[in-house]
């Protein structure tokens, strides 16, 4: 994607634009079939006079991180750049960026009137002529920016982000026209080798400033079923060059650097830490990463950890990453897969600080993956993080919208253009309400706005009655994603956000969101997962006492356990010297059944 292809608007029109939503299947608005103002033009996407953040290495090789001024005049453009404060000027041939690249024009562009078009669709087929029955050649995702350069009937010609005609219905287009008069015409053509570079419009210069550039790669990370489809998307739909880490066909096995290694045995473990070089502190960073986690958990991370790697040695460019899953906030996770925690790619970073100063967009896949305080703690993992999408409540799932969703933020985060990242594009889509956001331009958006911290403390305790209504049993849920029980899980949510909820308060917090959230899935799956995961050890421990026995309680009703779990007890204090079997049962029992703890009921299993 172009990233600079909105720049002309300014921020208003830009902001109402990008709300601006119909339905994906909504019946196209007519269109006049009489003449647009369009030109011939060689290459797309204008690209705008004005100010930017930009960093990279100039044209001699030295490194370079400020902002940046583009403007034209009578020697052409130029690009004045501030450092530390203070400003220098640069003409002619060009300046290199690690973005992009500049270079003067030496005969200006025709002069007349650009049209663009604004999809309005959530995907639009862009089509190889002028009718249905023309193959789809390519799509373009809402709030993407297409230049118009003819029309036949209902039908527009249009150049899509790589410059390439297609055609498309002009009903699922909204229209802004630009005046210009040549000389300030900039484009964004596609480098053969895949970087982009900015040229003039008309006679292009005979030399083109190469320079390393942003790629449209990205890293995706998906622990949940869904995952590969959520790839494919982002591969067939978005054309994304997307290196995927999905989960592996044997728990705990990934085959790295050329060789398969279960992540389970200490041995290959040490073999991975080898392969990788690692000595020291790193070494042991990334081994605590990986041996942390789950079984299932662990292959993810060592390949998340080798992306990391070639990314330090500088075999790889990591500037995009998608972690996507279940979550509460601390972890991401699938069904039927391990859960990796946000502590282990924190340790990853420490591990790779250089790999971690590249990463500039992160998206969070996941239900209660925002907030200010989420933003803070990922601000320092990544010092140069520019844009941060992620959701303050639940989340879209892959077949549900998320595909949409990431579509939009590929699109966002394509460029150097952050203010893009901004939680209105999602505006119109299924639990695009939810979607929170932070960029180095606008700031942090939240889904809600953000109240005093005693106002959600009062409305949480006015709710914990109906909470301790549930844990005994005296009342079901319903609904897992709406009720009481869900209303007092995001009070929960919201107060973990604070940023000045710190300390043993947190740590209280945090065992009530994690007991809450357990509670809403008690029925179905916890006490299912719970009765396949400890049946054996729960028959030794009523065998031990002498107990009939053990129930299944994957069949019971919380309010029944309970009381099951109360009977146990009860034969546990009155036998002279109960084996460990019997005291671990109790364990089980109290901790996980009764209490809901994370050590017995793991992320997993909600």
């Amino acid at each position: 994607m172009p990233p600079l292809n909105v720049g002309f608007l300014s921020r208003g029109v830009l902001l109402s634009l990008l709300a601006f939503a119909t339905p994906a299947f909504a019946q196209p608005a007519p269109v006049a079939s009489g003449s647009l103002n369009v030109a011939p033009v060689a290459s797309a996407n204008a690209a705008p006079l004005g100010s930017y953040v930009m960093h990279g290495r100039d044209t001699l090789g030295q490194p370079y991180r400020g902002s940046a001024r583009i403007e034209l005049g009578q020697a052409g453009l130029t690009l004045v750049r501030e450092r530390d404060g203070t400003a220098s000027v640069h003409t002619g041939q060009g300046v290199a960026l690690r973005r992009w690249g500049f270079s003067a024009l030496d005969t200006p562009g025709p002069a007349g009137t650009r049209t663009w078009a604004r999809v309005t669709a959530s995907l639009l087929n862009l089509r190889e002529g002028p009718g249905g029955d023309h193959p789809v050649k390519s799509k373009a995702v809402r709030g993407a920016a297409l230049l118009v350069v003819g029309q036949s009937g209902v039908w527009r010609e249009v150049l899509d982000r790589d410059g390439r005609k297609r055609w498309t219905h002009g009903g699922y287009l909204s229209y802004e026209t630009r005046e210009v008069d040549g000389a300030a015409e900039v484009v964004v053509v596609q480098d053969p080798r895949g970087a982009w570079a900015i040229q003039f419009q008309g006679t292009l210069p005979g030399v083109v400033e190469r320079f390393e550039t942003r790629s449209n790669a990205l890293v995706f990370l998906g622990m949940g079923v869904g995952a590969t489809h959520e790839v494919w998307d982002l591969r067939s739909v978005q054309g994304v060059d997307v290196y995927p880490i999905t989960d592996s066909e044997e728990d705990g096995v990934a085959e790295v650097l050329g060789h398969t290694r279960d992540f389970d045995e200490p041995n290959d473990l040490e073999g991975f830490l080898d392969d990788l070089g690692l000595s020291g502190e790193p070494r042991e960073q990334v081994k605590e990463a990986i041996s942390s986690l789950g079984t299932d958990a662990k292959d993810e991370c060592a390949r998340l950890a080798v992306v990391f790697y070639e990314a330090e040695r500088g075999d790889r460019t990591l500037e995009r990453l998608i972690l996507s899953g279940h979550c509460v906030g601390t972890s991401v996770w699938g069904d039927d897969n391990g859960s990796l925690r946000f502590t282990s790619v924190e340790k990853l970073c420490e591990a790779f600080p250089n790999a971690a100063r590249q990463l500039e967009d992160l998206m969070i896949a996941g239900c209660y993956s925002q907030s200010l305080r989420q933003v803070d703690k990922w601000r320092a993992r990544f010092p140069n993080l520019h844009t941060f999408w992620a959701y303050g409540s639940s989340a879209p799932g892959s077949w549900t919208g998320a595909t949409i969703h990431n579509a939009l933020w590929e699109e966002a985060t394509r460029g150097h253009e952050p203010g893009l990242v901004s939680r209105v594009i999602a505006i119109g889509t299924r639990k695009g309400e939810n979607v929170a956001t932070w960029n180095s331009v606008i700031g942090y958006e939240g889904d809600a706005p953000l109240r005093d911290r005693s106002e959600v403390e009062a409305d949480l305790a006015a709710s914990q009655p109906v909470v301790d209504e549930f844990a005994a049993g005296d009342r079901e849920v319903e609904d897992t994603q709406t009720g009481p029980l869900r209303d007092h899980y995001r009070l929960v949510q919201e107060i973990l956000g604070n940023r000045d909820v710190r300390g043993a308060e947190r740590e209280r917090y945090e065992r009530a969101r994690d007991f809450t959230i357990r509670l809403i899935f008690y029925d179905h799956p916890v006490r299912e997962r719970f009765q396949q995961a400890y049946a054996e050890e729960l028959a030794a421990g009523y065998r031990d006492l002498g107990l009939p026995q053990a129930p299944d309680f994957a069949t019971l009703g919380r309010k029944d356990a309970l009381a099951e779990i109360e009977a146990y007890k009860a034969a546990l204090d009155a036998a002279p010297r109960p084996s460990a079997a019997a005291r671990r049962a109790w364990t089980l029992l109290s901790d996980g059944l009764r209490d809901l703890k994370i050590e017995v009921v793991p992320n997993e299993w909600v």
